[in-house]
């Protein structure tokens, strides 16, 4: 079966025509041909002869154009067909010689075939069932059945650069739109795409590639000024479909190039010494323009020495030194600087500001009345400037308890002084840290007067953080003394025989509490029994030095070793057993295996 794919308007009734000859009278030929001359069943007898597959309806039909480009495929056949056989391979999908990636089904007396992406736009595409297709006799189609349709729709503009209405467009700006399809370049012209500044024609050159035109004006666009831009209905696609109608839209350049902002501002104050000085402009400049030349800073009628720098909208200026204390100076843009249009300042920017007198502190850490500081904190302090390194010391940064100072060592990064106390600090308790007039910043200017700042730590309650023996213990020595470290150092009054108890399961253990540093010690009176658990608990009236009590009673246990007791025995006797002639004066005496109670040696246990 031949191909039909129209594309003009002219050819519409004619293609109609076909398209129902070859989808409805040919058919009916093929049918009569068919029952005329019969067609043999594979699975048939001999001699017996029925209706041959063929393909009575596609969707979409023979020479349909528009098609949508998610379009699902298919063909219905006359019979039931062999589902193994509609695959693939049997029902393909191509444009020009691509094949399309698709996946094939089949329901009832239909075939489907859903391509893997959607169509192309404006494209011819062509579907066959091929002849090894075969019913559910088994008998293939006696020819394969082709048929094509085009995908194309009226070429259209979607996109433009700039887009309609826009506003401040750099004077360079090449000038795009792109269409919903691929064009004829031939179409894309001079003549087909302009761009006008009121009545008047902007020379330009246009290109296309992909999808898009692109004008490219001879000269950088006019700022502050309104164009036109105009795509002819003329303009066709590949196909030979023209646009509907001219699409037209505007836009306006933007304005001259100007400062927009500096850093220091004009007449600002108590500028920092280190300070970088910036120039922020209305728009993207020539980074060439921004140098030395073109961005100076001076005191007075001296240039200062600096590097000159540009990233973004904005001019950095650097000094190669700290700037003076209390010093004015005066930063200047000159109108040689261009925008990347090659649009110079109208005219020079000139702004001033002055120095401060000395380094401050900007911050500290902890922050001036900060409560429940951490006992291990590191204190800081920022300045407003780079510091001398060798005036921030132990004399310069202090801190204290009260009058007592705190031991620590003092160290400066960046541009903080760092104090890390010797030992934790005490719960609780009001800090107070100071920046002495003896710190200078690196060019040397002290500061005005001594920074205080204050600060409280924490007062979490105390805790038992290790005991020996340790919890669960077992095989302790029966002479052991119990300990038990706490969290922060305590208040002696509060550790002993009330607040530190070891039991036997209801029987309280005698003995003596000690305390040391932030250890707590239960000596027992007498050893520990043999094999036996014994409990220990701190309870919660134990407290830190700020009064702080333990939020609950902490108890461990452990198990004493294992020892075997040897009973005492005589092992001789004076006189001997059964000895005769005994000395009426005699003293009587025994010996035994080991050390005796002499409490325990009287006339009821020696008779």
């Amino acid at each position: 079966m031949s191909k039909h794919v129209f594309n003009t308007e002219t050819h519409i009734q004619k293609r109609g025509r076909l398209s129902a000859f070859f989808n409805t009278g040919w058919i009916v030929v093929l049918l009569m041909v068919s029952l005329i001359a019969g067609c043999k069943k594979d699975d048939e007898p001999l001699g017996k002869v029925g209706i041959c597959p063929t393909v009575i309806s596609t969707d979409p039909i023979n020479g349909a154009i528009n098609v949508v480009t998610d379009k699902k495929i298919s063909a219905t056949f006359n019979e039931n067909m062999n589902v193994a056989t509609i695959n693939t391979s049997t029902f393909q999908l191509r444009h020009g010689i691509n094949q399309v990636l698709g996946t094939v089904s089949i329901a009832g007396n239909t075939a489907t075939f859903t391509p893997v992406d959607v169509l192309l736009a404006n494209t011819v595409y062509t579907a066959t069932i091929t002849a090894a297709a075969r019913d559910s006799a088994n008998t293939a189609l006696p020819v394969s059945y082709s048929w094509s349709f085009n995908t194309g729709n009226t070429p259209t503009v979607v996109i433009t650069d700039p887009v309609n209405g826009a506003s401040d467009v750099p004077f360079n700006k090449l000038v795009t739109a792109t269409f919903s399809t691929n064009m004829n370049p031939a179409t894309i012209n001079g003549s087909s795409y302009i761009v006008m500044q009121g009545s008047s024609i902007v020379p330009g050159v246009v290109s296309y590639s992909g999808m898009t035109a692109t004008f490219t004006p001879t000269t950088p666009l006019l700022p502050k000024t309104v164009y036109t831009a105009t795509v002819k209905g003329n303009t066709a696609d590949v196909m030979g479909n023209t646009m509907a109608t001219d699409y037209v839209w505007s836009f306006s350049t933007g304005v001259v190039p100007a400062v927009v902002a500096t850093d220091p501002a004009d007449s600002a104050t108590n500028v920092v010494l280190n300070k970088k000085i910036t120039a922020t402009f209305n728009k993207l400049m020539d980074a060439t323009t921004i140098n030395a030349t073109n961005f100076t800073v001076k005191q007075g009628s001296s240039l200062i020495a600096g590097t000159v720098s540009y990233s973004g909208k904005t001019a950095t200026f650097t000094p190669t030194n700290p700037l003076d204390a209390n010093a004015v100076y005066t930063g200047t843009i000159t109108a040689g600087t261009k925008d990347s249009s090659g649009n110079n300042l109208p005219a020079d920017y000139i702004w001033s500001f002055t120095t401060g007198n000395a380094p401050i502190v900007i911050s500290t850490d902890p922050m001036n009345g900060a409560t429940n500081v951490p006992f291990n904190k590191v204190i800081s302090a920022s300045f407003s400037t780079a510091m001398n390194p060798a005036s921030i010391n132990g004399s310069t940064f202090i801190i204290k308890h009260g009058v007592t100072a705190v031991a620590g060592n003092v160290s400066y990064v960046g541009t903080s002084a760092v104090f890390v106390p010797t030992s934790p600090l005490n719960p609780n308790t009001v800090y107070t840290g100071t920046i002495t007039t003896g710190a200078m910043d690196a060019t040397g200017n002290a500061m005005g007067a001594n920074y205080t700042w204050s600060f409280t730590t924490t007062s979490l309650p105390p805790t038992v953080i290790s005991t020996d023996p340790a919890d669960g213990a077992i095989n302790v020595a029966l002479n052991k003394i119990v300990i038990a470290n706490f969290s922060q150092p305590m208040n002696p009054s509060t550790i002993n025989a009330v607040t530190f108890v070891v039991k036997q399961g209801f029987n309280q253990v005698f003995g003596t509490v000690t305390y040391s540093g932030t250890t707590a010690s239960f000596t027992p009176v007498m050893p520990f029994a043999s094999n036996t658990i014994y409990t220990c608990t701190i309870y919660a009236g134990a407290k830190d030095v700020q009064g702080n009590a333990m939020a609950k009673d902490t108890s461990w246990s452990f198990t004493s070793a294992i020892v075997t007791i040897v009973p005492p025995t005589v092992i001789s006797t004076d006189p001997a057993d059964k000895e005769i002639g005994v000395d009426l004066n005699k003293d009587i005496s025994a010996k035994f295996s080991k050390a005796m109670d002499p409490t325990t040696m009287n006339v009821l246990t020696f008779v």
